[in-house]
């Protein structure tokens, strides 16, 4: 009567055995099909695809920042209707031109970022 007593509990371990084994393993999908991983087997990220990944406004792959075609658009958004000129000075481009009425008016934007920095219009006088 002992052995059929510990047969119940035997089994019983052994199915926890069994599962606690078959939980650990993973499924693996790539290029070579479905297949499962031994508990050991380290998945490892696939590498990115060659090309260009958004990084966000502003961010160019050769870190050089906006161009000045791009700190145009960015003036004419701060008002500038007509530009006189853009130069870049060290970390900012400097735009300068006119509001709608014709008054002189300097955007100045971040060369990194595309943020506008300051804005100067000509006072009434």
């Amino acid at each position: 009567m002992r052995i059929r007593s510990l047969i119940g509990p035997a089994i019983f371990a052994a199915g926890l055995f069994a599962a606690s084994a078959a939980g650990a393993q993973s499924v693996i999908i790539d290029g070579g099909g479905v297949r499962v991983a031994p508990p050991s087997y380290e998945v490892a990220p696939p590498p990115p695809p060659p090309g260009r990944w958004d990084r966000g406004p502003g961010y160019s792959d050769n870190n050089e920042g906006i161009g000045p075609r791009e700190a145009r658009s960015i003036a004419r958004s701060a008002g500038v209707v007509e530009t006189f000129g853009v130069d870049r000075r060290g970390r900012v481009w400097v735009v300068e031109g006119a509001d709608r009425r014709g008054r002189p008016m300097r955007v100045t934007i971040s060369a990194r970022s595309g943020d506008i920095m300051d804005v100067e219009r000509a006072r009434r006088g």
